[in-house]
This record gives C-alpha cells, structure tokens and sequence, in this order.
C-alpha cells in the first residue's frame, strides 16, 4: 500500500470488514442527496433542451407543451438547489467545521487551517489525485502495466463533485437571470457596482445566456457520458445501496482494502484466520 491516499479505516467499516463485510460506503444522507440529484439533473436536462433545441424538441413535445416544461424545468431547478443547500448545511459546512477545530486546536497557522478545512471534506482533490490522473493517462498510453490503485475516493469521483460544486452555483444563478430578467440583472448590477464593477444589466442577461447554454452541455457531457458509464459498466450497487462486498472493496477501492488489512492482520479474502 502506497500511502498516498488518506483512506484510513473508520470503526465502522473496520468492524463491517472483520465480519466479511459489506462494507458501508455512502450514508443514507449522501445516497439520497445523490438520487434527487440524479433526478433532478435528468428532468432539467430534458426539459431545458426541448426548449432551447427544436431537434430535441420533438422529443420533448410528448411531455407536455413548452409552458408545461418551463413549470418542470424551474420545479427541478429549485428542488437542486433546495438538495445543495441541505449537502452543504448537513455534510460539507460541519466537516469544515470540525477541520478547522482541529487545526485550531493544534494551534495551526492560517494556511494550514485552510488546509485543513479543504482536506475535512474528502470527496475535493488533492495533489495525489493528479499524480492519480497523470498515472491513468500514461497507462493507457501504454506507459505504464497497470492503472493507479484507488482508494476511498477515486479522483473520477472528486472531478465530478467538483463539477457539482461549479455547476449548482452557476447555472443555478444565471437561471435565475433568465427566469427573472426584468428584477435579477439589475439588482445584481447595483451590487457589482457597491464594488466598483459597472456593468450593464443586459450585459449581464447576455452573460447568463452563454453561461447556462455552454454549462448545460458540460453537464451532458460529465454526467450522461461519463458519470453514467463508470457507474453502469460495470454496475456500481452502493450508488442505491451504500454497501460494498469485500470482493467489490477490493477491486474498485483497492489501496482502501489494503488499509483494512493491515489494520486486521490478515487479508479475509486469501487467507481467512
């Protein structure tokens, strides 16, 4: 086990992994911010193209009519917002918290108290999960034998929480300029302007319209494409039921695995006691 990785064994899953598993991954919390997510993502995704493309248009005339798919698109848009809300006050602000509380307590400076605040929340990157990246691309350029060993968050995951991170914000602010063009644009430009920033409400609207559009086909592509076909090829079961068989721990998580062993004594799956 390289190390790298801070995939330390908790009580929990180390009490899970002595019994032969499964092995909790993802809190009932976390899975059901990830479906309503999920749900949320596909219903905007349907909705806001039929409206904006006429191509897909024709798919999206079976649903209902545009006014009907406006109403589910600003529906789905404030239950997203609603979910990030509730992840950022239950999961991210208290990992934060208690990061920063340790640092305090450590009598750290203040970069490493921002570092410690940064690290409290697992799922955002690290400079291993670049080296992570690097080894992936230079394995598939043949570079290297095998891929990196992954531990309890891969750096495909931090990406696409990043992504989550960006996203909600932005789309999540330039729909609302467009939902409201005659109120938000020039309230917000009174604001910039309280710091010196002058900047016409239309220049704003028009900001909103490429920020929204070009966002939306990130989404597509960073969810549809990729997110989904690392989850369904092969099959991920703890995305619905946040547990892991030991088999599947080690495979998709191996340097997490490794740490439970060593903390075991013994690898359960070579060579049970």
């Amino acid at each position: 086990m390289s190390g790298r990785h801070a995939s330390p064994p908790t009580p929990a899953s180390l009490a899970e992994f002595r019994r032969g598993g499964p092995v909790t991954t993802y809190t009932k919390t976390l899975r059901v911010h990830h479906q309503v997510l999920a749900a949320c993502v596909m219903a905007l995704i349907v909705s806001g193209f039929s409206l904006q493309s006429e191509a897909v248009s024709r798919v999206g005339r079976y649903l209902g009519s545009a006014a009907v798919l406006g109403v589910v698109h600003r529906i789905a848009a404030i239950v997203l917002v609603v979910m990030f809300v509730h992840h950022l006050v239950t999961v991210a602000v208290p990992a934060v918290l208690a990061g920063l509380a340790a640092a305090r307590g450590a009598k750290a400076g203040v970069i490493a108290r921002l570092g410690a605040a940064w690290r409290a929340i697992p799922m955002l990157p690290n400079l291993d999960d670049a080296r992570d990246a690097l080894h992936t691309v230079r394995y598939f350029a043949g570079r290297e034998p095998r891929d990196h060993r992954a531990g309890r968050w891969h750096y495909r995951s931090k990406l696409h929480y990043m992504a989550i991170v960006w996203g909600v914000p932005a789309m999540g602010l330039t729909g609302l300029i467009l939902a409201l063009p005659t109120v938000v644009p020039f309230q917000l430009a009174r604001v910039l302007g309280l710091v010196g920033l002058a900047v016409e409400p239309r220049t704003l609207v028009a900001i909103a319209e490429i920020v929204h559009s070009h966002e939306a086909y990130l989404v597509v592509i960073v969810s549809v494409v990729w997110h989904f076909y690392r989850v369904l090829v092969p099959p991920r079961r703890d995305v619905f039921s946040g547990q892991l068989t030991l088999a599947e721990m080690r495979r998709w998580h191996p340097e997490w695995y490794d740490a439970h062993v060593a903390a075991l004594g013994y690898d359960p799956l070579a060579s049970p006691p």
